[in-house]
Parts: C-alpha cells; structure tokens; sequence
C-alpha cells in the first residue's frame, strides 16, 4: 500500500472557513502540504489581506475570499467563486467560531444568539452549500471543529457549549444522511488551544504571575502546555482519509441502542487522533507490531445504569482508555518492548532517559489501571457478600461501612488525578493506598484487589464535583466474588494482575 498516495490530496479542493489565523490558518497549510488547493474565507478585507501575505511566507498559494458564513447568500456566492477559480469544494473544514465568556445570567439573548449563529448555523450553511457539488462528484468530506466543550460544561461559557454541543451532533447527523452517497463527516474536539480567542487566558496578572486558568491548563496537561494548532494537523490528516471514487457499504455495529459506525472513514463519534491512530493500527493489520489492544467490557454501555450513564461509560473506556492503549502501543514499538508483558512494563525499570520512562510508565499504568478497573465491576453486583476478602476488610477495619468511609476520604483526599487502591500484602492483611496520575502500586510487594479511577473523566461528567457520590455509585457495581478471587490468589502466592 503506497502510504504517500493513500494520504494525497493532489488535485482537491479544501474550503476552510475562518482561515485567516489560528486553527484554521493551521489546518490549511496542512492540508496544502498534502497537495490540496486552499480556499479560505473572513470578514473583512484586514484580515484577508494579512492572511495571504502570511500564506505566502508559508509557501502556500491560497484563494481568500470575504464572506460571513451565517449568511445563506453571501455562503452560495463564496462556494460559486470557488467552483469557478479552484474547481469544485471536495473537502469542507468547518473552523471558523467565537467565543463570549460571560456568565449566563448576565449574557443577553441576542449574545447567545451571536455565538450559536457563528458556531453552529454557520457550519450548516456551509455544509448545505458544499453537498450538492460533493454529490456530483459522488466523494467530499466534511470536518467539524467541536471542541471539547461538546462533551463539557464551563463556567461562562454557555452558549460556547452549547453551540459545539449541536455542531457534534450536526456532525453524526450529516454522517448518517450522506455517507451512504461517499461522503463523509467528522469532528474533532480539541482541548485548549493558544489561539487569539484564548489569549485572555494566558495573559500575566499585574504581580507578573500566570493567570489561574492558565496555571490550571499546564497543571492538568502531561505536555505541561496548551496545544498549538500544529497539534491538529495530524487529527485532521486522519480524517481526510483516502478519497475513494465510489460509495462503499459502511460496517456498524449496535450496543443495546448505542450506535457506533466501525468504519475509520465514516466514524461520527469525536474520538481525538488517539482513538483513531488505535483503530488504525487494526485497520491495516498491525497487530503483530502493537502487542495491546483495547479489551472489551464485560457488560454493556447501559449495563451499569443508574449508577453509571451510558455515555460516561463509552467515553471513559473507548475514549480515555482507548487513547492510553494506542499510546502504549506507540512506546513500546519506539523503545523495542514489544515483547514486555503489560505487568513487567509498569513494575521494571529500563534504560531510558527520564522523560521518555515516565511517559511510558504513564502510558502503561493508564492501561493497567483502566483493565483493572473495568475488570472489578459487574451489572449486578449487590451488597458485599462474606467471603474471605469481606472478612479480611472487616478484620482490618472493623466494619464495611468503615472501610467505605475511609475509602470515600481517600478519595476525595486526591488532588487533581489519581486512584484509590485496595491491595493484600500476603497474609498480613489488606490496606487502603492512594497513587498520583496514572502511578501503580509496588507490584513487587502488594497485590492489587480493588481500584478507584479518580481522574476526573471517570466522575465529573455524572456527579461533577461530588466525589461521595461517585464511590458509592461504585462501591455498588464493586464484583466481590473477582476481588475475592484476586485475594485468595494472593494468599496462594501467585501474582494478581
């Protein structure tokens, strides 16, 4: 298979609105480095001016036109100039948005409305007007930019979400319409991006200081900064996958109502480049190079409902854990471990300069964690039974209902991302540890019987910021009769986990 072809884009068009700076200026030049022929559009005649010259210094031969994309009729001219200068609109990249951060009892309708116009009417004006050319030439691809305020709720940022939250599911929705005719529509949902409209985010304070939001954006992020629109070229390489001449049929599959389409081309879900470089390595048969693979859950997407949604469950395990496989799988190639069991990876020291072990240390406690954690819970799991492991608890702490107090204090001890650990050490005992980010407990000394994801994708989305209530939700869905076998494993001597 001949990669460079399979990722060409010579001889298309790519129409990318809001091109003039930021991600969309990014994703152009992206996409003009594949061979595609850019066309881009803002609202006045500054930035249109002072995008071409910056296009030029970027080498790259861009058509700028001025147009506002929440006018139907200023949106079908532009798509008609572009027809007659460039030859028809084959890739659509719907960049262009703004943000109000204004709390939402002080924000006017007509602020709400300006944002959702821009945000969300806009990509479907846009859409409307490319389809009907794309269906002519029976291919087109259609990319949103969702942010992850799709998924998230923020302060002061209601209509943001809110808009992002519609264009995702404008998204799935164009995919559902048209991907029978070949054409395809994707979402990406980036986290926070240093753009102009973040900027006031990362100004310095009086003092000199970084801004709070800006200090918690570094804190939470491994890299230790926000992401540059460079960063997306790679997602939106992805999702401008291979042009193919004609429709083909699209794999799917059904998980009690949810609906998931298999095919990488066609996928509607705003999974990042992760999940994706994931469902890439099977796609082109490279399970014999990447030992990992994202393991099935053991009851379905509704199976935990009330205690855990639907929704929360997919993206925790076919999002967050999912990326933590693909990014394992990446390491252990780099660093030729590939023939390193999951256990020896987050338990060994190796040879390594310290930033590239403790990024594979993390990536490899993020899927050790994870499969335990999915691994130890069950539909209907139900009060604790007596069984060795009850008794053991009980001998260590008096009672369950203590041990579930202090479970519940260790985990809202956690500051930022973490787990809570319930682990034997042999016949002494059990006893209650907490780990920071994706760390694991000495393998060499304890055996782990019962984890707590406390990263805040596992809680937030359900219970926000209560943490009592998430570990009562899974102290309910905890499968005491596995944990109860980890336990007489571990008094036999073997190894668990």
């Amino acid at each position: 298979m001949d990669m460079q072809k399979l990722f060409s884009l010579e001889g298309k068009t790519a129409l990318v609105t809001g091109g003039a700076y930021g991600i969309g200026f990014a994703m152009a030049e992206a996409l003009a480095n594949a061979g595609a022929k850019i066309a881009f559009n803002c609202r006045s005649q500054e930035h249109l001016d002072k995008a071409l010259a910056d296009y030029a210094a970027k080498g790259v031969d861009a058509k700028g036109y001025i147009a506002d994309v929440t006018d139907e009729v200023q949106v079908k001219d532009l798509v008609a100039k572009i027809e007659a200068d460039l030859g028809g609109v084959d890739i659509l990249f719907n960049n262009a948005g703004i943000i109000r951060r204004i709390p939402m009892t002080e924000m006017s309708a007509e602020e709400f409305r300006q944002v959702v116009d821009i945000d969300l009417v806009g990509p479907f004006i846009c859409a409307k007007a490319v389809i009907p050319g794309m269906l002519k030439k029976g291919h087109g691809k259609i990319i949103n930019i969702c942010s992850m305020m799709s998924e998230l709720g923020r302060e002061t940022v209601s209509a943001y979400a809110a808009a992002k939250g519609g264009l995702k599911m404008l998204t799935r929705n164009i995919c559902s319409e048209y991907g029978a005719a070949n054409i395809q529509c994707n979402g990406i949902g980036p986290g926070y991006i240093a753009t102009p409209q973040t900027a006031p985010l990362r100004e310095r304070q009086p003092d000199g200081s970084r801004h709070p939001f800006d200090q918690f954006i570094i804190a939470k992020t491994p890299a230790g900064r926000w992401g540059d629109p460079e960063d997306l070229a790679g997602p939106a390489g992805l999702r401008r996958f291979q042009f193919r001449q004609r429709p083909r049929p699209l794999c799917g599959r059904r998980h009690l109502g949810l609906y998931r389409q298999a095919a990488l081309t066609a996928a509607p879900d705003l999974l990042s480049a992760h999940i994706l470089g994931y469902h890439a390595q099977r796609r082109f048969g490279m399970e014999q190079y990447f030992p990992f693979e994202v393991s099935e859950l053991p009851y379905s997407y509704v199976g935990l409902v009330p205690r855990c949604d639907a929704n929360t469950l997919y993206y925790h395990h076919d999002k967050y854990y999912a990326e933590a496989v693909y990014e394992l799988n990446r390491l252990v190639v780099r660093h030729r471990l590939t023939d390193r069991s999951l256990r020896q990876l987050v338990s060994e020291d190796f040879n390594l300069p310290a930033a590239q072990l403790n990024r594979l240390k993390s990536a490899a406690g993020a899927v050790y964690n994870h499969q335990l954690f999915f691994d130890g819970i069950a539909c209907k799991a139900g009060a604790p039974p007596f069984n060795r492991l009850t008794e053991a608890i009980s001998a260590s702490y008096g009672s369950m209902d203590r041990f579930q107090q202090l479970l519940t204090e260790a985990a809202e001890s956690i500051i930022g991302s973490g787990w809570v650990w319930l682990a034997a050490e042999g016949d002494r005992g059990v006893h209650i540890s907490t780990t920071e980010n994706n760390d694991v407990v000495p393998l060499a000394s304890v055996s782990p019987l019962l984890i707590l994801d406390m990263w805040e994708h596992a809680y937030l989305p359900m219970n926000h910021f209560d943490k009592a209530a998430y570990v009562e939700d899974w102290f309910s869905l905890i499968d005491w009769g596995k944990a109860n076998e980890r336990y007489l494993a571990a008094l036999s001597g073997a190894a668990v986990g």
